[in-house]
């Protein structure tokens, strides 16, 4: 109730509040001050002291919707951020998904065409010994031959010898 006191106090508040740069002290002592100076019956100071108290209120309100638009910004670019990341981790996953599928194709391909060769190999190896084992076979052929041809020789000219004596016809 004693309200010059209030007006004293709430000056000093205010003075420090400015000091401090504390603009919750200040918003205080000019509703303090508003107030008191209203109790007193001195308008124009309760007033004046109002419109402080209003101007302090804005300027809150301003601090608190800049931290607010401040921390929204800073959510979202982090949000847009992880969102890349995201983006580039999911490409490389892909990218190394691609570089796997194209070594296992690399892999198949490599497979296919040795097979291809060890196969053409073999039968090229099959080809050459069958027709190694013919010509052995017609050589061996060849050669029985022609020991039947000296056989059939020596025989002839046994027959010969033995008939030499005699006056042979050349159709007997």
């Amino acid at each position: 109730k004693n309200f010059k006191q209030a007006v004293f106090y709430a000056k000093e508040a205010l003075t420090i509040g400015k000091e401090i740069q504390s603009l919750k002290v200040q918003q205080q002592a000019q509703k303090a001050l508003s107030v008191s100076f209203g109790k007193l019956k001195d308008y124009e100071k309760a007033f004046y002291h109002q419109n402080q108290l209003v101007i302090l209120n804005d300027s809150l309100l301003n601090i608190e919707k800049n931290r607010a638009i401040i921390e929204l910004s800073t959510k979202y670019e982090t949000h847009k951020k992880q969102q890349k990341i995201e983006l580039l981790n999911t490409n490389n996953q892909l990218q190394k998904v691609e570089i796997a599928k194209k070594k296992e194709e690399n892999i198949a391909l490599w497979s296919i065409l040795g097979l291809v060769i060890v196969t053409l190999g073999t039968i090229i190896i099959i080809i050459r010994q069958r027709k190694k084992a013919a010509e052995e076979r017609n050589l061996l052929k060849i050669q029985t031959h022609i020991k039947d041809i000296d056989f059939l020789q020596s025989q002839l000219a046994q027959k010969i010898e033995e008939n030499a004596g005699f006056n042979l016809k050349i159709e007997e």
